[in-house]
């Protein structure tokens, strides 16, 4: 490849719900200012909340036509891949999650693009079918991308490219000024916590989130006044067993399980909290973990890759030991209100300095132009 005067680059992903990779591409497109710079959206198929966004930003949505739950096990955007990338020529195709990868992958050999591919997982939450299809298309990749140590640590390697991380980053300035103007008082009233020490978790209700663990640990605090109160945001297929194990245990009055919250609800969540519990049995780099820090708030944090890596314990948060209820009851209730505005304000600076989105954005666009700008070389062997 040779230096050019425009960029045409096509994002690849699983799906175009919220979460942190579609994120990420929403804010690469948004804080590009270029104006030989154009951005094509594919998504394997299934939910596209996100879609209007993209195309707001004027971007081009395609749907690959997967209408399946997971879409990896659907084999059908890999001819519409082929279809399509045989008839589309980009200068980048950028893939993000394990199903996309490989999609990503054939797409960027059918239309000689360079090929960068983003893992936002540690590879042992890959499923082993997908495991297996990323380590057999990994060749093609011209550029890895991991998004924290604890990620690319998990991976092998056996692309022959260097390990890139590019941490994922958030508006801090933007995030935190919403917060401060979100109705805190009026939150903690709607879930009564009076004057317990509210910890908030926000993610996706599936069992590696652990938020089980969470209703364990204020179950061992509990009394007529536990002094702590759970707020779980967030729906997904755990979420009925929550709700029955509150109930279960008579700890109504202590732990909410709130269901999903639209975006723009969100930060009434991190104003009204008072700690942020991320409990996961692993993580790559959650947005989530961002958002709090940015609004900070401590963080109590089980201690496994892609949580650790960002909590400092004594310093931004309690890193305490994982599937652990009582470390956590223990943690959550010890830390009082001057060590949770020391903590806090340390979390807020650590992401403003470290994990801002500019940093993370600026790092693709070289990325992007450093691709574009050599010589092709064979597949594989070209990183920054």
């Amino acid at each position: 490849m040779t230096a050019r005067d425009s960029l045409d680059v096509c994002f690849l992903v699983n799906h175009l719900d919220t979460g942190g990779a579609q994120t990420l591409l929403r804010n690469i497109v948004e804080l590009d200012d270029r104006p030989n710079v154009t951005y094509t959206v594919c998504y394997a198929g299934s939910a596209d909340e996100l879609a209007e966004e993209f195309r707001a930003l004027g971007v081009d949505v395609v749907d690959l036509g997967a209408r399946t739950e997971p879409p990896q096990f659907d084999p059908r955007p890999v001819l519409r891949t082929v279809r399509y990338f045989g008839k589309r020529e980009f200068d980048v195709v950028h893939a993000h999650l394990p199903y996309a990868s490989v999609l990503g992958r054939i797409a960027g050999n059918r239309s000689d693009a360079a090929v960068v591919t983003t893992h936002h997982s540690i590879s042992e939450n890959y499923h082993p079918i997908e495991r297996t299809l990323e380590r057999t298309t990994r060749s093609y990749n011209d550029a890895t991308v991991y998004v924290s140590e604890a990620v690319a640590d998990s991976f092998d390697g056996r692309s022959g490219a260097p390990k890139l991380t590019i941490y994922n980053g958030i508006d801090s300035a933007a995030f935190e000024s919403s917060v401060q103007a979100a109705d805190s008082e009026g939150l903690r009233a709607e879930l009564d916590v009076g004057d317990d020490t509210l910890a908030l978790n926000v993610g996706h209700c599936i069992e590696e989130k652990r938020q089980l663990d969470l209703v364990r640990a204020v179950d061992h605090l509990a009394d007529d006044d536990p002094g702590v109160h759970v707020a779980i945001v967030g729906d997904g297929p755990e979420r009925s067993a929550l709700e029955h194990a509150v109930r279960e245990r008579n700890l109504g009055d202590h732990v909410s399980v709130v269901g999903r919250v639209p975006a723009s609800e969100i930060h009434r969540y991190y104003a009204a909290a008072d700690v942020y519990a991320q409990v996961s049995v692993y993580e790559g780099m959650p947005m989530t973990l961002l958002e709090a820090m940015s609004a900070g708030l401590p963080i109590v944090g089980t201690d496994v890759p892609g949580i650790a890596e960002f909590v400092e314990d004594g310093e931004t948060g309690r890193v305490v030991p994982v599937a652990s209820p009582a470390a956590i009851a223990g943690a959550l209730s010890s830390l009082d209100e001057s060590q949770r505005r020391r903590m806090g304000q340390t979390c807020s600076d650590r992401v403003a300095e470290r994990y801002d989105i500019d940093r993370a954005v600026e790092a693709y666009h070289t990325l992007y132009e450093d691709l574009t700008s050599e010589p092709t070389v064979e597949r594989g062997a070209v990183t920054r």
